[in-house]
């Protein structure tokens, strides 16, 4: 039967030549392990627009946004499905067929945006479903609690996107109605349009 670490320090102690190569070898600069930003090109000195569909392409760029980004800032999210109405008026809804983050980079603190097109993917990948559910990044848009459940809902991720913290999702709506610039919390005009008003 064979045991490798027996094998292994037998060869050590018994041949002076294997110790003397086994010392030069550890004694030799390790090589810099590679960041994650370094595995996926992405441009910080200026605003980038990435738009990704594939799982090892969405964890690649998810590891490269969570190396840069500002979390004190936060990050936008926005969501969007196709509603369809028949000539009845009823109403039928697709699932959410991309998501869309925006935040600033720690330095020089420019915006970047990833387009997540998820039409097509039965699952997010973990590293997204992470982010989404990580409390220590605050989440701002336009009624994002309601994307953040829908995202839950349509893939599987309820109990995931619930422990987010009610206190790190800001609802744009509820902000703009504390300060009375709209009549209510929900915020039914275009984002453009209400920061025109405030």
């Amino acid at each position: 039967m064979t045991n490798p670490s027996r094998d292994y320090n037998f060869f050590l102690r018994t041949f002076k030549s294997v110790r003397d190569q086994k010392d030069a070898f550890d004694s030799l600069p390790r090589p810099k392990t590679q960041s994650k930003l370094a595995m996926y090109p992405y441009d910080v000195s200026t605003p980038f627009v990435k738009n990704v569909h594939i799982g090892k392409d969405i964890g690649l760029a998810i590891a490269a946004m969570s190396e840069v980004m500002n979390t004190a800032k936060g990050m936008a999210l926005d969501c969007e499905w196709k509603v369809k109405f028949d000539g009845n008026g009823k109403k039928t809804e697709w699932k959410i067929g991309l998501i869309q983050l925006a935040y600033y980079n720690n330095d020089p603190n420019i915006k970047q945006y990833l387009l997540i097109r998820t039409h097509q993917l039965k699952k997010l990948p973990s590293s997204l479903v992470s982010l989404l559910s990580d409390n220590s990044i605050n989440v701002v848009g336009v009624n994002v609690g309601g994307d953040i459940a829908r995202i839950g809902r349509d893939f599987g991720l309820v109990r995931a996107v619930s422990r987010r913290r009610a206190s790190t999702v800001i609802s744009l709506g509820l902000m703009a109605r504390k300060r009375d610039v709209v009549p209510s919390g929900n915020w039914n005009e275009s984002i453009s349009k209400g920061c025109a008003r405030v």
